[in-house]
């Protein structure tokens, strides 16, 4: 069955996905507002720092700035700190299905399923804008252009191709500091492949490794720019603090637990800082080589099975990936010819990307770029299997229904489900700051339930407060050693969600509010 797109207009291709977007994300942002996880506020936080002028506590070797220095602009116009951070992800959106659309139209596919497909990406992408602030989708979105550069039929027609896809790489470094080890990765297999399969007399090996060596220097060079300042900053070479980090929380009898949840109360890196969550290179973590001894690594393997295993699991519970993996796979090694080799490398992509994660830990949004990768090569598959199937043309039809209604229905449910998600913790921040100034005040807090949760909650309430958090007193900790910690770091004000558990003759209350009372701390003096 063939699909004809002639009565496809220009408009439904085009604009149609945009308006939609807009309109989806223009109808949830006020509902999307109050979201706001710690690492967003870190972000928000080192953009105030650039904004002001701080540059040495802006650098920072965990949180990646390009995300940060795109706000900048937005605060200095006086809009609202969550609120710009919102209309940036909102317009780096924008910029991701723009190259969504780029890559779709590698493929030449019917402009039938072009639309529908731009049309479905439509609530994904707002659900990624909308509900998580932090740089992936802005990675994403360079990540996509660099595809679509690498990819594309006339990316050897350019000698200043190459040199663009190092300028990408050096922003997909600089939103997101993983992506540097991709680059390298992926930039060299990508050029090896073409000097395997592409070479010829039209295309001799010296354009590709042009290509190559130019897209390299540009990247390493820029790159090298920003790896030099962290390295003068922490006094020793680093391209990121971020690996380190992640591969401590994930240790032997550490896994999971951060030092926020252990350790007690850390202070803010610096003055400007809100909490050590500014800059989590500074918290004492213990460092652990995964290739000490037999032991670690054995521990270290089983971390990546599970990885393997449970990302597997979860890809192959969504059957338009599945389908497409299995397709894609089957077609590479029985029909080669018959297909693009565009698809090939955008599945090779899928399966370098997440190489890295195994041994640590997956979140969804750090593999944004393999859903949307996937959904793109579901697109190809579809396009061939309609082509070439004897279905009629409302059976195709029906097909494409399906299609579209299952990528759209669950970030449509997610959507949602989640409105007005931290609204409380907003409102609560508003009431306190009618009782009680707490700017710039030394603050921490109890944990009531979970430690975690209760650290997270005290973290967004200083950040409308507009103070300086510690954390939370250890669980296990006596009395004298509750007191011993909040005088030696001067803390001012104790956050209490619940019970007081300690009994401790240096608080006051001041003011209840919703079950979380702030006592005053009677420091002795300095």
């Amino acid at each position: 069955m063939r699909i004809s797109g002639r009565n496809v207009s220009f408009v439904a291709d085009r604009h149609l996905p945009l308006l939609f977007y807009l309109a989806l994300s223009g109808l949830f942002l006020n509902y999307y507002r109050y979201q706001l996880d710690p690492d967003s506020i870190s972000y928000i936080s080192i953009a105030q720092q650039y904004l002001k002028g701080d540059y040495a506590d802006a650098i920072n070797g965990l949180w990646s700035p390009l995300i940060s220095w795109i706000l900048v602009p937005f605060l200095a116009i006086k809009l609202s700190p969550q609120l710009a951070a919102k209309v940036v992800s909102v317009l780096v959106g924008i910029f991701v299905l723009s190259n969504i659309r780029k890559l779709l139209s590698h493929f030449k596919l019917a402009p039938s399923v072009t639309a529908l497909y731009m049309l479905s990406f439509c609530p994904l992408i707002a659900w990624y804008a909308l509900y998580d602030g932090c740089p992936d989708l802005l990675g994403l979105g360079i990540l996509l252009l660099y595809l679509c550069l690498i990819t594309n039929d006339a990316y050897f027609d350019s000698k200043y191709s190459g040199l663009a896809c190092g300028l990408l790489g050096a922003a997909a470094y600089l939103s997101k500091s993983y992506n540097f080890y991709f680059f390298l990765l992926h930039f060299t297999l990508i050029n090896l492949c073409y000097l395997l399969f592409k070479c010829s007399p039209a295309l001799p090996p010296k354009r590709v490794l042009y290509r190559y060596l130019a897209g390299m220097i540009t990247f390493l060079a820029i790159s090298s720019v920003w790896i030099d300042t962290l390295s003068h900053k922490y006094h020793h070479f680093t391209i990121s603090t971020a690996g380190n980090y992640n591969m401590a929380i994930n240790a032997p009898g550490v896994r999971g637990d951060y030092p926020m949840d252990t350790d007690g109360l850390i202070a803010p890196p610096n003055a400007s800082a809100i909490s050590s969550w500014d800059d989590p290179s500074y918290q004492h973590f213990v460092k652990w080589n995964p290739f000490g001894t037999l032991q670690d690594f054995s521990y270290l393997l089983k971390i990546a099975i599970s990885n393997v295993v449970g990302y597997f699991y979860k890809v192959s519970s969504n059957p338009l990936y599945f389908f497409t993996i299995v397709f894609i796979s089957i077609a590479f090694f029985t029909s080669r010819k018959r297909h693009d080799d565009k698809a090939y490398y955008l599945f090779l992509t899928t399966m370098i990307y997440p190489l890295g994660y195994y041994l640590m830990h997956i979140e969804e949004r750090y593999l944004w770029i393999n859903n949307v990768l996937l959904y793109v090569l579901s697109a190809y598959v579809l396009s061939f299997f309609l082509q070439k199937s004897l279905l009629n043309t409302s059976q195709g039809k029906l097909i494409m229904a399906a299609v579209a209604m299952y990528m759209i229905a669950t970030p449509l449910h997610h959507l949602l489900t989640y409105t007005n998600i931290d609204k409380d913790v907003y409102v609560l921040g508003q009431e306190i700051k009618g009782h009680l100034n707490l700017e710039r005040a030394n603050v921490a807090g109890q944990a009531d339930s979970d430690q975690g949760e209760d650290w997270r909650k005290f973290l967004s309430l200083s950040y409308y407060l507009h103070d300086r958090y510690f954390g939370i007193v250890r669980k296990d900790e006596s009395d004298d050693d509750v007191k011993r910690d909040l005088v030696r770091n001067r803390i001012q004000y104790y956050f209490v969600d619940g019970k007081l558990k300690n009994n401790l003759d240096i608080l006051k209350p001041e003011v209840t509010v919703k079950g979380l009372t702030i006592y005053r701390v009677l420091l002795p003096p300095a």
